[in-house]
């Protein structure tokens, strides 16, 4: 799955969440998805390339971050 379609698939569940509001705090590239004022996801393609940053708790971040036969190594 290239970024594009990745950052499509992130936006299209969040919009599912109740209470999930989209927001851009930081300027147009960056939209960021807030629920109750607190961030949990952020999508751009300021570096050039299309991400998704999610944010999680140490043990689910670790276990989202495991390699897959999908998906590529985790970088630090």
């Amino acid at each position: 799955m290239n970024g594009a379609t990745l950052q499509e698939h992130a936006k299209s569940r969040a919009d599912e969440l109740p209470g999930a509001n989209l927001e851009h705090p930081f300027g147009p590239e960056w939209e960021v998805y807030k629920v109750r004022g607190k961030v949990f996801m952020l999508l751009t393609a300021a570096t050039g390339e299309p991400i998704v940053i999610l944010k999680a708790a140490p043990p689910t971040a670790r276990h989202c971050a495991a390699p897959t036969r999908t998906s590529p190594p985790a970088t630090t």
